[in-house]
Parts: C-alpha cells; structure tokens; sequence
C-alpha cells in the first residue's frame, strides 16, 4: 500500500473510534465502490457490485473516485457509514441499466436513509428507480454536473419529481463566496439546488462529485443528530439554513446558496423547524 494511503488508514481508524455504528446514519454511495482498505470501519454489510455482479463492490478504479466520495462523506458528517454500491467500473462508465439496478437495490435496503449520487449528471436512469428510494424515505443527493451548463444535467434533471426528497448539488469554492466556473447552475432547479466545496481529500478530484457527499452528509448529521425530524424537514432544514449567495432567496445560479451544516443544526436546536406543510414549527424540549 502506498505512504500516503497508509497515513491516510491510520487517521481513518483513529476517527472511526468515535462511530457507534448501532446509531450511525447509513448512506449508499452509488459510484466505483468503496476500497475496504482505505475506508473498512465506516463500511456496512449488504453492498453489491451491478458491474460484475457479485457481492465484492471494492473499488478498482484507477482515481479511487468513489473511496474518494465516500472519504469526503465520512469527514463532512458525524456518526456515518456507508454502503458500497458498485455502479461504475471507471468514473466516466457506466449505463442507464446499471444505474436503475443499483437504485433498485438501495430502495430495499432498511438501512440507507441517504442514497448519493456522484455521477448522475451523465446519465439518464429511469424515473421509477429514483422514486423507488424517495418513495421509501430515503434522501437523494444527486451531482449537478461540471460542464458549467444553465441547469443541472442528467438524472439531476429529475430533483423536482422526487416528493421534497432530491436534492442537486452543485459546486461552490473552497471559501463558500462564489459558484465554480465549471459547476452547472441551478437554472429552474433552484429550489432544489445547494452548492458545497468540489475538493476531494485523499486524490485530487475536483467537481460536484464531490460536493454531492459533503451535501449527503449533512443530510445523515440531521437525521442522526434529530430523530424527530422527517426526511422532508431534513432537506428544507438544509435549503433554509444555506448561506444565500446572489439574488434574495433561490435563484437561478446559486439555488439555495451555499451548504452550512452548522446553521443548519443551530435552526434545529433554537426549536424553529419547517413542517411537512412548509409552516414553522415551534419545539418544546
């Protein structure tokens, strides 16, 4: 194993110490697979690899991009696992099949509440997949894609048609001020649409591919943080409590504005959540 993968194992056990895995919030990342090696403590049974089709979802790709999403993950939330579903043998392949497979699965598993999506602006999966998990609660996070488009590409197309539970990433700069030059906007997406930083950690990917993790990760914090809370007040808790860039409000380059996982849980904690109906609700502890 390469220095810098075991320096990277050492300070993953030592942060996997504090993950109660009997508590911790499951989400499925839908990519090249997870590496066992770089990411094994924070992995849940149950993954499955669609492209060979077998029960061995490693990541074999020669970026490590879904170890990479899954590492971004695990570091942008607190008390995560994941589940490996191998969906891309490379992180540019895959088909619309494949990818309807794999979202079959996470639908069926009772332990994901968060499906992450990190390539879904290549790709055009059935509608009735997506439902399938938004139908059973889950939240789905899906990447808005690099080619600086109007709108977000691909299945992220399909946010508006998920029941309040789709959410499109997109990709701010590492300081949070501004949209990357190549994240598409939100376009008529914006009320679905929040952008966090494009860095990767352990490789040197830079894209909403990696913005989508640190989105589903906010999304698992809540959920595990406040039990109370529906999936549906998750997703507007997140939208609300974003750092509002350009036009007052949702807009069409910036959507929400910029993930902030912190205010988000401070919205929550002062007793002020939005109800199913989108009214305020007042919390009494």
């Amino acid at each position: 194993m390469p220095s810098i993968f075991k320096s990277l194992l050492v300070t993953l056990l030592v942060f996997a110490v504090s993950v109660n895995k009997a508590q911790a919030v499951n989400i499925a990342i839908l990519d090249t697979g997870l590496n066992p090696g770089i990411l094994g403590p924070f992995i849940e049974p149950g993954g499955f690899d669609f492209v060979n089709n077998d029960n061995d979802p490693s990541d074999e790709s020669s970026n490590l991009h879904g170890t990479a999403v899954g590492d971004v993950a695990v570091r942008s939330g607190t008390n995560v696992t994941l589940t490996a579903i191998k969906t891309y043998q490379e992180a540019d392949g895959t088909t619309n099949q494949i990818m309807a497979d794999g979202f079959n699965y996470t639908a069926t598993l009772g332990n994901v509440r968060v499906v992450n999506y990190s390539g879904a602006s290549l790709t055009n999966t059935p509608l009735s997949a997506l439902l399938a998990n938004t139908n059973a609660g889950k939240i789905v996070v899906l990447q808005a894609g690099n080619f600086g488009g109007p709108r977000p590409a691909g299945d992220a197309g399909k946010a508006a048609l998920l029941g309040g539970l789709g959410i499109v990433a997109g990709g701010s700069n590492a300081g949070g001020t501004d949209i990357q030059p190549f994240s598409n906007r939100a376009g008529d997406l914006k009320d679905h649409f929040i952008m966090a930083p494009t860095n990767a950690i352990i490789t040197s990917s830079d894209g909403t591919s990696m913005s989508t993790p640190r989105v589903s990760a906010a999304a698992a914090t809540l959920l595990n943080n406040y039990g109370f809370l529906s999936p549906n007040q998750v997703v507007s808790i997140l939208f609300e409590s974003a750092k509002d860039l350009g036009a007052p409000g949702a807009d069409e380059i910036y959507g929400h504005g910029v993930l902030d996982l912190n205010a988000a849980m401070s919205a929550v904690g002062s007793g002020e959540i939005p109800s199913e109906g989108g009214d305020s609700l007042s919390l009494i502890h």
